[in-house]
């Protein structure tokens, strides 16, 4: 037990440094092949940061402990929608954005069609993968046209021949074999002690590995907040939300069928009730502090739930 407990931490670590590191190369790696900062939030970054979601939903599909990603990315997307984005709204006063706004009411109205769907079906399967997938196509070309365009840069560089590239491809490519790594052993010793403990895998998933990998979009965030870059802030963590959704879960639901609990029940009526209080908080003109408070509440608030329901359904 203490063997796991350890390895779970350890891997954890290493999963949120190698994430980290992936999105700094990946950043870097960006602005050498011309890509625009305007459409690094939305549609690069938060397809980086979701790198350990990716990386969990495939390795937790594929051996057969399907429960395991599902409770991770709702669970990913309740931290996000509620922890990250409170985080947002407690470090500084924000305008929201007409663009923003429209940006935030598009990902939410993905996110609850998703889950609404799911909880009609009962189940994840290939049909139900498949439309996730081409959902997230959809989405991200819908965000695409809606302004979030890749512009070259008046200043161009000579591509992959360049040293300074390739040095940033290789470390790119060497820290997203980290966060492989360390997904596999962080999959590896949740499941081994959901086992011990007797606790579902989804509750797991939806606690300590849920809120882990959200790390790198709250990394992210704060960076972000502190540079002023407010848009930047709330594309990343609203586009992370809707790929963990679309595509991530899309991708596990590939890889056999997974039934669905009441634990993945619960997470999902706190996610589409996270979702709206998001929309109403942020629809005002100007959000302030206490609407983070509100918002990080509503995380406390699951945390609880999530106690609750270990102590008396387990």
């Amino acid at each position: 037990m203490i063997f796991q407990i350890t390895t779970l931490l350890i891997s954890l670590l290493f999963l949120v440094k190698s994430s980290n590191l992936t999105i700094k190369y990946s950043i870097k790696l960006s602005h050498l092949l011309g890509i625009s900062r305007l459409a690094i939030g939305f549609l690069f970054i938060s397809l980086v940061t979701t790198l350990p979601e990716i990386t969990i939903g495939i390795m937790a599909s594929a051996s057969g402990n399907g429960l395991l990603s599902v409770g991770n990315l709702l669970g990913s997307g309740i931290v996000n929608i509620s922890l990250v984005f409170g985080v947002i709204l407690l470090l500084a006063n924000i305008s929201i954005r007409k663009e923003d706004y429209k940006e935030i009411v598009r990902s939410i109205s993905v996110v609850s069609i998703i889950v609404l769907f799911l909880l009609f079906l009962g189940e994840l399967d290939i049909i139900f993968g498949l439309v996730c997938i081409i959902v997230f196509v959809l989405f991200f070309h819908s965000v695409y046209k809606s302004n979030y365009h890749l512009k070259t840069k008046t200043k161009r560089y000579t591509g992959l021949k360049t040293v300074e590239t390739v040095k940033t491809l290789f470390f790119a490519f060497f820290s997203i074999m980290i966060v492989v790594i360390s997904a596999k052993f962080l999959t590896d010793s949740a499941v081994a002690i959901s086992q011990i403990l007797n606790v579902p895998e989804a509750l797991i998933g939806a606690s300590i590995i849920a809120i882990g990998t959200s790390v790198p979009e709250l990394s992210i965030a704060i960076v972000a907040i502190r540079k002023k870059n407010y848009s930047m802030a709330i594309g990343d963590v609203m586009g992370a939300t809707a790929i963990d959704m679309t595509l991530v879960m899309g991708i596990t639901s590939l890889f056999g069928t997974v039934l669905m609990g009441p634990v993945a029940n619960f997470l999902i009526a706190f996610l589409l009730f996270s979702g709206m209080a998001l929309l109403f908080l942020t629809a005002k003109i100007k959000c302030r502090r206490i609407d983070g408070i509100i918002l990080i509440s509503i995380f406390i608030l699951f945390l609880i739930g999530l106690i609750n329901y270990q102590l008396f359904f387990i």
